[in-house]
């Protein structure tokens, strides 16, 4: 996976960061960022769909929406975990491991597991995102593509660069620290 996101750039070195201070740059950068491009990019999509009312649409854009479709589903209900679970047991591991207070056992056994489920959706999330990229030609779009074509692609090509970053932020830096704080923190 590690390969998949070697164009994931960071802007801030937040292995020397709290864990609560970069789980709000996630959910203030990338979290919002999908929720207001997520519908934005649906929008797109269906004045495409407009367009070709009267006749059918054509191989690529039926790819691309319904790979941007799904993708979309599951990053709803990835955000919604990671919210409601993730995010907040990380934040109290930390407040507690900062007033040496032992946390008790989570519901779901250890952090590593709602990480696995997380990691798991990344995976799947780079998988589309890879075979979009691959289809596309790293969003270039067709020659005969006018402006709505042409905003579809960069859209795109935004989202997949956002969404790379995310996914390293968490899975190269979050997820590894919440898990040795877990560990740290069976000690006390």
């Amino acid at each position: 996976m590690k390969e998949a996101l070697a164009t994931a750039t960071v802007d801030k070195d937040w292995t020397k960061e709290k864990l609560s201070a970069l789980i709000a740059h996630i959910l203030a950068t990338h979290h919002d960022y999908l929720r207001k491009q997520l519908p934005e990019i649906a929008a797109l999509f269906q004045q495409a769909f407009d367009n070709h009312k009267d006749s059918s649409p054509c191989d690529r854009i039926l790819f691309f929406h319904q790979s941007f479709s799904a993708l979309a589903e599951e990053l709803q209900a990835h955000l919604q975990k990671e919210e409601m679970i993730l995010f907040p047991f990380i934040e109290g591991y930390e407040r507690t491991a900062e007033q040496r207070i032992p946390l008790a056992p989570p519901p779901f056994g250890s952090v590593a597991h709602p990480i696995a489920v997380m990691e798991s959706d990344h995976e799947e999330v780079l998988q589309v995102l890879d075979r979009m990229r691959d289809r596309s030609g790293d969003y270039t779009p067709p020659m005969h593509a006018g402006p709505l074509g042409k905003a579809v692609h960069s859209k795109l090509k935004e989202l997949d660069a956002d969404l790379r970053q995310h996914i390293y932020l968490e899975n190269e830096i979050l997820h590894p620290r919440a898990k040795q704080l877990e560990e740290a923190n069976r000690g006390w």
